[in-house]
């Protein structure tokens, strides 16, 4: 007997951000139907079954997971091999979620070793690998930064130590000596 996935919501539980969640999570692993379930359940990902019980399923899931801290936390799975369940879920922003993503290529970029999250490349940098968006919140600059300094062609090293007072000077006087005629 197939088991029921997506019971029909009372009208309280409809309204509830975690219950959309929860039914999501459901869609995404379960549903063939569902745009998402390639990365999904076509990898093998599933809802725990004490997720999954048609009569007590979201129940489960609420008391579990508890309510979402702030309406930009949604569910996060810790291991993104893993399933859906109580031990590899938590509540996460997107900035949390961004870096926990798998990688959708392992290519060489011009100044990284691929792609991360949303396309933030991933430099390696004093032994360390992480993305460019991790890197640019740790050493205090924006990613947009970051990675104009590294398409202009400066090795890692210089984009990520040099301050903007050192590369303003030099570069207009070299723009202006190359557009300059004689």
């Amino acid at each position: 007997m197939r088991q029921k996935t997506a019971p029909t919501a009372t009208l309280k539980q409809a309204h509830h951000p975690e219950f959309n969640a929860w039914v999501n999570a459901l869609h995404r692993c379960h549903n063939p139907a569902h745009y998402s379930f390639p990365d999904y359940g076509g990898r093998g990902i599933s809802v725990c079954d004490e997720w999954r019980r048609a009569e007590t399923g979201f129940e489960t899931f609420l008391d579990d997971m508890g309510p979402r801290p702030s309406p930009d936390h949604s569910i996060e799975r810790l291991d993104n091999d893993a399933g859906y369940e109580p031990n590899n879920c938590i509540w996460a922003d997107r900035k949390v979620q961004s870096n926990n993503r798998r990688k959708q290529r392992d290519y060489q970029m011009e100044f990284g070793l691929g792609f991360g999250p949303r396309k933030s490349p991933i430099i390696e940098y004093q032994g360390r690998i992480q993305t460019m968006h991790k890197w640019a919140m740790e050493i205090g600059l924006k990613g947009s930064t970051l990675r104009q300094r590294l398409r202009r062609g400066m090795t890692v090293e210089q984009a990520f130590t040099a301050t903007t007072e050192e590369l303003k000077k030099p570069r207009r006087l070299n723009v202006l000596k190359q557009i300059t005629i004689r």
